[in-house]
């Protein structure tokens, strides 16, 4: 049985914020190629933190998830086995670009960087 959302999506921002947010990683998904085919290499979590990327021979698409309670930098040369060579993405999710060594994650939320 469908129901409407309560409150619906326009009085509700943090609602509203999950539905963009969501909306436009689903939409950038479709055309990346590391995402659909590629392979995955994860990472030991640390610090409440945990990362992972997805990578084909010509795509990395980095995903870091920070779970703490406080900012956290990325420890870009933990990463460096994959990330050597890396050096500025796009932010999924704002457009962005990012140069992750140094990058201040913030408490409780995600960074996507397609490289």
């Amino acid at each position: 049985l469908r129901r409407e959302f309560p409150d619906g999506w326009a009085s509700n921002e943090a609602s509203r914020d999950v539905h963009d947010f969501s909306r436009a990683l689903f939409q950038w998904r479709k055309g990346s190629e590391a995402v659909q085919h590629g392979r995955t290499l994860h990472f030991l979590s640390r610090h409440n933190t945990y990362a992972y990327f997805r990578y084909t021979d010509n795509d990395a698409v980095f995903v870091f998830l920070n779970n703490s309670a406080d900012g956290k930098v990325i420890p870009w040369s933990n990463y460096a086995e994959i990330a050597s060579g890396l050096t500025t993405g796009t932010n999924v999710i704002t457009g962005e670009t990012v140069s992750p060594e140094g990058y201040v994650v913030p408490a409780h939320s995600s960074l996507v960087v397609d490289f």
